[in-house]
């Protein structure tokens, strides 16, 4: 694991992993442990293009996060991933581990927003003058605790881009997309900072104009 060390301002990205820049298309903690452990770890189409875009816009010296709720046992599997198709950037896991499946599958799914809205004030406390960008994607809870850490840090938080995810074979997904969701989550926060994309290449637009707003 290597320390990262950045400079208190600038633009800084934090990305969720699962359904976000990779594909696991379940919520079910099974289908999760499948795609880390069995199947070929895959990119969402697109996403490579845009983290190295955006990569290249931001400049060096912009640190990327990669959080997810899998515990740090997976970080083996999940860092070689990163490297594979992704920036380099700190991989922010769970403390835990697990010695048996149960422990390891409630990890998976169980607390998610709580656990994401606590290290995002983590990585705040770690990098207050940042301006954030924060990706992730609506199989999970990403939308309400990024909301909720917008509202906790006033300013912060520059844009939020949330990949609607359609193909999944989940229970309820169809309700996880819809607008009123998203405009609940997002509820008391500007229009222009946050966005709803299914094609990653729309990003890049909406991006730029994140970036002009704040230079």
């Amino acid at each position: 694991m290597k320390t990262l060390f950045v400079e208190p301002e600038g633009w800084a990205v934090v990305s969720d992993v699962d359904d976000t820049i990779k594909i696991t298309q379940t919520s079910d903690p099974i289908g999760i442990l499948r795609s880390t452990f069995l199947d070929e770890p895959t990119p969402v189409s697109g996403m490579p293009e845009l983290y190295a875009w955006l990569h290249d816009r931001l400049g060096p010296g912009s640190p990327f996060f990669y959080l997810s709720a899998s515990p740090y046992n997976l970080y083996p599997f999940l860092s070689a991933f990163r490297d594979m198709y992704f920036p380099h950037g700190q991989l922010i896991l769970r403390d835990q581990s697990w010695m048996r499946i149960p422990g390891l599958l409630s990890n998976l799914t169980l607390g998610t927003e709580e656990y994401k809205v606590s290290r995002l004030a983590k990585v705040h406390a770690w990098l207050p003058k940042r301006r954030m960008i924060l990706i992730g994607d609506s199989t999970q809870s990403d939308p309400e605790a990024y909301g909720d850490v917008y509202r906790d840090f006033p300013g912060w938080i520059k844009l939020i881009l949330i990949r609607k995810v359609t193909d999944i074979a989940s229970v309820g997904i169809e309700s996880k997309n819809e607008p009123e969701r998203f405009e609940k989550a997002f509820e008391d926060m500007p229009r222009e900072a946050w966005h709803v994309f299914e094609d990653p290449a729309e990003c890049r637009k909406v991006i730029e104009q994140a970036i002009s707003a704040d230079p």
